[in-house]
């Protein structure tokens, strides 16, 4: 926490949790393993951010070197998703177009601002938010590059293409200088992840790509190798991968980090391969292993070069839901009934059946119905004369129901009754 990339007041480290804001949807934290930074999303569609400030990667407007925010300051609305990169991050918002700031060096934020023209790669960056493009899906930032996934199905990357990241069949030489703009991968996509230097990407009939380096086995083709200080590829047969290539079927869900990956297939099995220097692919090896030596300490590292089923007790499983919507603890965002719920409580349609609850899975009654319509039509007043003896002029649903008979939306279930209390089928 030696920047404040708790968000909790401080620059004190912890080794608890610690409280930092209510009513958080979304979180993501940079990859960056020493001065990282953190953003998350609020139910109501806010944008924070908090940490280190050197590249602007706050989007606050400027940056700043020595008083980092250690509290999280809120710099857009109406977000719907944000990732975090190493110094640079991305945010779409409800009405799908994509924001982008930060670290610019290799054009990783999707444009060329008045801060990125310098002569030194290190102080080319936009600390301001500037949009990027219009209906996209979803976003994931790297190392230094990003991959966008348009509405449409199709795949956008830029940014730093030294080990062929983008998937575009190049590798810059010339990586300070070479500034890749969105350029157009493949189509078919639902989602893509990205990792340090390498990509994986998920098609919309269940199969899984990836591209990139393919350091440590990241890429999980049964390939790998290992480099010296001076990246020089000192043991193993892998390569890099400058093509998307196909790895896996049957694949609902990924995601990449640094140099390991992780497959949630089907079957609800997950799957992990890449680098297993502290066990974190869920078992204690892998098919390669080197040693790491440092002074006065030599140690095993285990590589896995193809996806492996994790092997410490635990039942695989979906993802639990763990983001609710509306203060409803019985919907999530991920239930496909999120957004009209969610519509439906802004517009003051319904209330739910508590505070706290929605009870999705509750009938409703002919009463409740016609009162929801009523008030998506604006709840307008009408003076039509009905004649149910079984709705009460104080009923909360009479005004309803008579603006339901005026405009044919119900006869009731006979000349004098309407049945409120009975479930709709």
């Amino acid at each position: 926490n030696r920047s404040g990339q708790l968000g909790n007041g401080t620059k004190t480290n912890t080794r608890v949790p610690v409280k930092v804001m209510d009513h958080v949807a979304a979180v993501s934290c940079s990859i960056d393993p020493s001065y990282g930074f953190t953003a998350a999303i609020t139910k109501d569609g806010s944008l924070w951010t908090w940490g280190p400030d050197y590249k602007g990667q706050l989007g606050t407007g400027s940056r700043n070197y020595n008083t980092e925010p250690v509290r999280p300051q809120k710099i857009m609305t109406n977000v719907c998703a944000v990732s975090c990169g190493q110094n640079h991050a991305a945010a779409i918002k409800n009405d799908g177009s994509l924001w982008m700031w930060g670290d610019n060096q290799d054009g990783e934020v999707g444009y060329i601002g008045p801060n990125t023209n310098s002569e030194y790669p290190s102080s080319q960056f936009e600390a301001q938010p500037h949009k990027v493009m219009d209906n996209v899906a979803c976003v994931s930032c790297g190392f230094n590059f990003t991959a966008v996934v348009k509405k449409d199905g199709s795949l956008w990357t830029f940014g730093r293409n030294n080990h062929g990241q983008l998937g575009n069949g190049k590798k810059d030489v010339n990586v300070y200088f070479q500034k890749n703009m969105p350029t157009k991968i493949m189509d078919g996509v639902r989602t893509a992840s990205c990792g340090d230097s390498h990509m994986a990407i998920l098609k919309n009939d269940g199969s899984l790509w990836t591209c990139g380096e393919n350091r440590f086995g990241a890429l999980g083709n049964g390939k790998w190798y290992l480099i010296n200080m001076a990246g020089e590829i000192t043991y193993g047969e892998g390569t890099d991968v400058l093509t998307p290539a196909k790895i896996m079927e049957d694949v609902v869900d990924v995601g990449c980090e640094y140099h390991a990956s992780i497959a949630l297939k089907k079957d609800g099995s997950y799957w992990t391969w890449g680098w297993n220097i502290r066990g974190e692919l869920g078992y204690p090896d892998g098919d390669a292993s080197y040693t790491a030596s440092a002074p006065g300490v030599d140690r095993d590292c285990y590589i896995q070069s193809f996806p492996r089923q994790p092997e410490y007790p635990f039942t695989p499983k979906k993802p639990p839901k763990t983001f609710t919507v509306a203060d409803f603890s019985d919907v999530f965002l991920e239930d496909y009934y999120a957004k009209p719920v969610q519509w439906a409580v802004d517009n003051a349609i319904t209330g739910g059946t508590s505070a706290t609850a929605f009870s999705p899975n509750t009938a409703c009654t002919r009463a409740q119905a016609v009162t929801f319509l009523w008030r998506a039509a604006g709840s307008p007043a009408v003076n039509y004369a009905m004649n149910f003896t079984d709705v009460p002029a104080d009923a909360y649903y009479a005004e309803a129901v008579r603006w339901a008979v005026s405009q044919g939306i119900t006869s009731g279930t006979s000349a004098t009754t309407l049945t409120p209390g009975a479930v709709c089928t």
